[in-house]
């Protein structure tokens, strides 16, 4: 069984409220919009090939040639994930940290300021394990750097469910079960990680079945912050 070897769901939350070069970046435009092409060609370019992949599978080709189209399919959407992955990590060392900024100028007076931004590290600590995981999948596990991956993310969990929403305006009230799924979608993806590195120890190579949940749980924590912080 072939699945899709990398997940882009953290890159794409990552990128999602970038939609181009902002002012202040003029010195490095040409550059980053390269980098935009290029996340932009080989994202399009992995799921056209996945989908092929998915039709050859569904289709039992691989009875045909034995499976040659889907190992060279495979090292395609690998390589092409590497690309990709780097491009991405390029517009976010330089964007990111000055998007960022300027949404915390804009949270500035918000109620809900503390526990939107201490819910957007978590986030982005998310995103970092992601990148970890999804590098680790198309290449080979390190558990030594997984695992200071699950203890940097399992603290800014514990951090932000410390935090008592004490909002006072009473519109932000139904808030607080949001921040509360928030936590609770982060800790379910904490048990996820567990159940990941135990099973990739004794392989040395994350597992499909794994992967597909760490992604599913990604979403699901996704979901639960996009919901509390529109």
């Amino acid at each position: 069984m072939y699945s899709m070897p990398i997940v882009i769901s953290s890159m794409d939350y990552s990128l999602s409220k970038i939609k181009g070069v902002p002012s202040g970046f003029e010195n490095d435009k040409k550059i980053i919009e390269t980098d935009f092409n290029t996340y932009k060609t080989k994202r399009e370019s992995i799921e056209k090939k996945y989908e092929d992949l998915k039709s050859y599978i569904t289709s039992e080709d691989y009875k045909d040639d034995k499976g040659v189209k889907a190992e060279a399919l495979q090292k395609d959407i690998i390589a092409e994930a590497q690309v990709f992955f780097t491009a991405g990590e390029n517009i976010l060392t330089k964007i990111k940290p000055a998007t960022d900024a300027a949404e915390e100028v804009i949270l500035k007076d918000h109620p809900m300021k503390e526990f939107i931004v201490s819910s957007k590290g978590l986030m982005n600590s998310m995103d970092s394990v992601m990148d970890v995981l999804n590098k680790q999948y198309a290449g080979s596990f390190n558990e030594a750097e997984v695992q200071k991956k699950y203890d940097e993310f399992e603290k800014v969990v514990a951090d932000n469910s410390k935090k008592v929403f004490n909002v006072k305006e009473q519109q932000y009230a139904y808030k607080k079960t949001q921040f509360e799924s928030v936590n609770q979608k982060a800790s379910d993806f904490l048990d996820k990680f567990r159940k990941l590195i135990r099973n990739s120890k004794s392989t040395g190579k994350i597992p499909d079945s794994n992967i597909q949940e760490m992604d599913s749980a990604y979403e699901s924590v996704l979901n639960s912050y996009n919901s509390f912080v529109k």
